[in-house]
């Protein structure tokens, strides 16, 4: 059994990790604050659409982590990541195709649907980095650093906080530069991370996509994911009837959501020890 130093050893890396990761989220409302609630409004629509991938990533993380921990082997390894890439290209290319459908299925109409449907386009197509984040970020913690991904989400967070409001408001792109500023700052911590799998002789194999994906960790992850699932979709429910309430009180919860994440974070981190 672990002892509560060697607990919080690998547990407060990891609470300042969902710390910065949540920072993220309440720095790209700050900064579209500045663009109008119209702006605010289709971001966190958008958002809250991918969350629920995120959800999904996560599961897939938290059991790919927990499977490497007890026996770290080249075959799950590169069967973890190509689950990864299938479901975050998969779900990226399905976003692509139904952007509209999806903002409009949700609640959004007019300029909230507009802007929602520009960043759930570039954001949410391009969710296979944000999926590698979370499964290499995985690895690594069951490699028994946690400290990595900490380190990845606050080179992130500094990153896409200066692009973006270079984007916003030296070259005024509005939404898509706050979309570029996120896809940017995932891309450089992705390949931050990638060179310390290299560095840890933990990379994939260049052949891990004809490696068969093993069924332990599929039976594994469908109901982890269902359960975070489940959170998601009370969340979307609850959001499509506030949107009704109109675009300032939409606006209003969606700044209130962005502060009240920090008070589940530390569980959060726990949780992944």
């Amino acid at each position: 059994m672990k002892s509560t130093k060697e607990i919080l050893k690998f547990a407060l890396p990891a609470v300042i990790e969902n710390f910065l990761q949540m920072l993220m989220g309440l720095s790209d409302t700050f900064l579209v604050t500045r663009l109008g609630l119209a702006a605010v409004a289709g971001v966190s629509l958008a958002n809250n659409i991918i969350t629920v991938y995120q959800a999904i990533f996560i599961a897939l993380g938290t059991i790919l982590s927990s499977v490497l921990a007890r026996k770290m082997t080249g075959h799950m390894l590169n069967a973890g990541v190509k689950l990864t890439v299938l479901l975050g290209g998969l779900i990226g290319i399905l976003t692509a195709i139904f952007t509209q459908d999806l903002v409009h299925f949700f609640g959004g109409r007019g300029e909230v649907a507009a802007l929602g449907q520009t960043y759930l386009l570039l954001v949410g197509g391009t969710i296979v980095l944000l999926a590698l984040m979370t499964s290499f970020g995985a690895i690594i913690r069951a490699n028994g650093d946690t400290r990595t991904p900490m380190y990845a989400s606050f080179f992130a967070n500094i990153f896409n906080l200066l692009l973006s409001a270079v984007l916003i408001f030296g070259l005024h792109m509005g939404i898509v530069g706050v979309a570029l500023g996120t896809i940017a700052s995932r891309a450089l911590a992705l390949l931050y991370l990638w060179k310390k799998l290299k560095e840890k002789n933990l990379k994939p194999t260049k052949t891990f996509f004809t490696e068969k994906i093993s069924k332990e960790l599929i039976f594994l992850t469908i109901p982890a994911a269902g359960e975070r699932l489940a959170m998601r979709v009370g969340d979307l429910v609850i959001m499509v009837l506030i949107i009704t309430l109109g675009n300032p009180v939409f606006a209003g919860n969606a700044i209130g959501e962005s502060i009240t994440q920090f008070n589940y974070m530390p569980a959060f981190g726990l949780a992944t020890v």
